[in-house]
């Protein structure tokens, strides 16, 4: 655990630390009070999404994290890679178009390059 501290005779307090989601078993009961409060509306609302978002947590695990509070997670977020050429044109047209873009590739198999930002609670 990492703790901040301007002088070492100060009373320490834990900081916030990230790790990946998937390598350890999490409480149950804590996995379902971050979630439980469910997803914006425009994530659960978007079809496109909802088609690729299985296929996109099985493939990109790697970039689901977990923020703890000493061992007590209190945000969880996840993001996907994509291709974009740095026009606005270019960018994905949504969150779904941009689940399926990391699903492709990136439109032709280009180098990603950049992370999407694909959900966080």
């Amino acid at each position: 655990m990492l703790y901040r501290s301007a002088d070492a005779h100060e009373q320490t307090e834990p900081m916030l630390t990230t790790e990946p989601l998937g390598p350890r078993a999490r409480d149950a009961g804590q996995m379902e009070a971050l979630f439980g409060s469910g997803w914006p509306a425009f994530i659960s609302a978007d079809r496109l999404a909802e088609e690729y978002l299985p296929q996109v947590r099985e493939r990109f695990t790697g970039f689901e994290l977990v923020v703890l509070d000493d061992e007590s997670p209190v945000a969880a977020g996840w993001a996907v890679p994509i291709a974009w050429d740095g026009t606005r044109d270019g960018l994905p047209a949504g969150y779904g178009d941009s689940l399926r873009r990391a699903l492709e590739g990136g439109d032709g198999g280009d180098d990603p390059g950049r992370l999407r930002c694909a959900g966080s609670p």
